[in-house]
């Protein structure tokens, strides 16, 4: 869930739980705790209550994440 969390913020977008929900189809308080969790890891920042953006770290993060998805493929094509 963390992923899709990050994959929506990092558009650059600020979201509430509740527009979370609405697009990933995951319980709004399943997502409020994930999103908690995020922000004590410094991966999500919370602007104001109840809407957060990815922050710097998780931008880095979810590139580092892309690279290696992306390496792990052309390693299975080989």
């Amino acid at each position: 869930m963390d992923r899709e969390i990050c994959k929506l913020l990092a558009k650059g977008l600020i979201l509430t739980p509740s527009v979370i929900d609405k697009n990933i189809d995951r319980p709004r308080s399943s997502i409020s705790n994930r999103l908690n969790t995020l922000e004590v890891g410094e991966l999500v920042e919370k602007v104001e209550r109840g809407h957060y953006k990815l922050t710097e770290e998780g931008y880095a993060r979810m590139l580092e994440t892309v690279e290696v998805e992306r390496f792990e493929e052309s390693d299975e094509k080989d």
